[in-house]
């Protein structure tokens, strides 16, 4: 089942879901120095910690803004939406980036008997960043 005009390829055709611009993603394992030169008690408590992280950055995926409503009259319920001409999707200044990361009034429901006017993808959302760690004691 086609998700929009079978016809139209600009609405079929567009970067996949996974597609990322950019990705790092960096491991590391930090074998602490520190009372390692120790003997005895000192050694067993303050020797063979490690330090162990992954951190990752990710710019954000593609996405395709579908309308919410069916105004193609199909019953797929899968239309686009319009692009309003003259006004920017970027993030309005002063925005909380949490709550709205592109303009809405940049985009309206299409009009009856259209699928929309966006293609697939046109849109990316917000970037990933993580950083996991964890600290390892080693014992003989």
């Amino acid at each position: 089942m086609p998700w929009t005009n079978p016809y139209f390829d600009r609405m079929i055709k567009g970067p996949s879901d996974f597609d990322h611009k950019h990705r790092i993603v960096t491991s590391y394992v930090w074998e602490i120095p520190f009372g390692n030169h120790r003997k005895g008690v000192g050694a067993m408590v303050l020797g063979g910690w490690q330090l162990t992280g992954v951190q990752q950055y990710q710019t954000g995926s593609p996405m395709t803004l579908v309308s919410g409503s069916d105004n193609s009259r199909t019953s797929l319920g899968r239309d686009r939406a319009d692009a309003v001409a003259g006004i920017s999707p970027d993030r309005p200044a002063g925005a909380d980036p949490l709550l709205q990361w592109f303009n809405t009034a940049a985009f309206a429901r299409n009009a009856v008997g259209s699928f929309g006017s966006l293609g697939k993808g046109t849109l990316r959302g917000p970037a990933m960043f993580s950083w996991d760690m964890g600290a390892h004691k080693k014992i003989r």
